[in-house]
């Protein structure tokens, strides 16, 4: 098979109604080396198979140095799996190898064992059993230490296409259009109606085979090929895989069809950074990755995580992973914060949109809202032009000398009272006149007059000291 390098590739897809997405956002990971294979296993660590007979380990986030199996060659095509017993198995065409978790590497080829064929392309492992596929018609079984020779359609056929190992015992491979489930004492073979391009094995453990002409669904239990053409159509598959949650992904060659559990279909772009060439899709822990293309000329091959397939529905410039409301094109964290619209124009929930001063008042109640000394609850500050308490008026006090005391007369306008304070203890009384001259309230020693029964107008108070008959007049608004 010709080679292609190819690249690592992460899927976080999450479910939306049917939509064309944006790009695929994506970092480059790891780009120094050819990729041919990965096998995950399921604590998360990955083995990337590399041209030349060498793997690296991706473990507790970062990458081990390069493996080497055989440093005297040069293989394109690998395959890569890890056995249940932890012995991680590589082949290509130099043979097959085995590593164990001491470093100690064994070769098997047709000059030193008794394996029947070397020129090896994929390998996968169930349990113990050990598949692997040749550049031919041939497949590999290793099984308590002996080899065995299957030809699953006939000696006379070209190589087989994909390989995969079930939690049975059984391995599945497929040539052209045919598909062969090889048992453990026979071969059921079935056909696909269309030329077969990857096979996926679901959490079920029924397999997703997508083909030029639509995506079928293989059951082993009862060797049964279903088409799959009413939820995905007649699609052009070149690759596919399935969440474990159910979630199916196609690769159409340039562009991902993504189909969540309830139907819904997103048809899924690219970004520039990868080519949208699939190889093959595999899970990491609860994750779907790829191994796919890669476009950046010289470099064989990049690793590259996908931060999720982001969509951008209102065309603002941000994806709905940064955008908190991706539906109205004038909210992103592009754009400043409108106060008092009830919008979080600038998706930051700290910057206020109401009660701008943060003193627990919102605009409807706060008379300015820039000044966090200024609402309702403030104390209001006599005389000095600002409304504090917001009630529509400063306190404006009038302040005269009787008997050499101080007296404030407040507030002015009034409503319904009038005070008058006196630094001083001493008699004094208190005449209010109305604008005819009228005398409409006396007092003695009053601190509060009431206004309550006196229509709006002008008055003029008088207070005069009774021992001194010093007196002051001011001029009252009545509101």
């Amino acid at each position: 098979m010709k080679f292609q390098c190819i690249a690592l590739l992460l899927f976080a897809l999450l479910a939306r109604e049917p939509i064309n997405a944006q790009v695929l956002k994506q970092q480059i990971e790891f780009d120094s080396e050819c990729a041919c294979d990965v096998h995950a296993d399921d604590d998360g660590t990955i083995y990337l198979g590399l041209r030349g007979n060498r793997f690296q380990v991706y473990e507790n986030e970062s990458w081990s140095a390069p493996i080497v199996l055989n440093d005297n060659s040069f293989s394109s095509d690998c395959g890569i799996t890890k056995d249940s017993s932890g012995l991680v198995w590589y082949a290509s065409s130099d043979g097959l190898f085995s590593y164990d978790e001491n470093g100690e590497v064994t070769s098997y080829t047709m000059g030193n064992s008794d394996i029947p064929f070397d020129d090896l392309k994929s390998v996968r492992a169930s349990g113990n059993t050990v598949w692997a596929t040749e550049n031919g018609p041939g497949l590999l079984k290793l099984e308590d230490g002996a080899f065995e020779e299957i030809f699953p359609f006939g000696d006379g056929f070209f190589g087989i296409g994909n390989l995969k190992a079930l939690d049975s015992g059984s391995a599945i491979v497929s040539n052209f259009n045919l598909l062969a489930e090889v048992r453990e004492d026979t071969i059921l073979e079935r056909s696909a109606s269309g030329l077969i391009k990857d096979m996926f094995v679901e959490v079920d453990g029924e397999i997703l085979i997508g083909t030029d002409n639509g995506i079928r669904k293989y059951i082993p239990e009862s060797g049964e090929i279903q088409s799959q053409d009413s939820l995905y159509g007649m699609v052009s598959v070149e690759s596919l895989g399935s969440s474990p949650t159910g979630e199916v992904y196609a690769d159409l060659g340039d562009t991902v069809l993504y189909q969540d559990t309830s139907g819904n279909q997103i048809t899924l772009g690219f970004s520039a950074v990868a080519e949208p060439n699939i190889e093959s899709f595999f899970l990491r822990r609860d994750t779907l990755w790829t191994l796919g293309g890669n476009l950046n000329g010289p470099t064989c091959s990049v690793l590259t995580s996908l931060t999720g397939v982001w969509l951008d529905q209102d065309d603002d410039g941000v994806a709905e992973n940064e955008d908190c409301n991706d539906n109205n094109p004038d909210v992103s964290p592009l754009f400043p914060e409108t106060p008092y619209n009830g919008l979080d124009d600038d998706c930051d929930p700290t910057t206020p949109d109401d009660d701008l001063d943060e003193d627990g008042f919102p605009i409807a109640e706060d008379c300015d809202d820039e000044n966090p000394d200024i609402n309702p609850d403030a104390e209001e500050i006599p005389n000095n032009g600002i409304d504090e308490d917001c009630d529509g008026m400063d306190l404006v006090t009038s302040t005269r000398e009787i008997n050499g005391a101080a007296v404030s007369i407040y507030p002015n306008p009034a409503t319904d009272f009038l005070y008058v304070e006196t630094s001083a203890s001493f008699d004094y009384r208190i005449a209010l006149y109305d604008s005819t001259g009228k005398l409409v309230v006396s007092q003695l020693n009053a601190g509060r007059i009431d206004l309550s029964g006196l229509a709006n107008g002008i008055y003029l108070l008088e207070i005069t000291g009774r021992s001194t008959q010093q007196r002051v007049v001011e001029r009252i608004s009545i509101q």
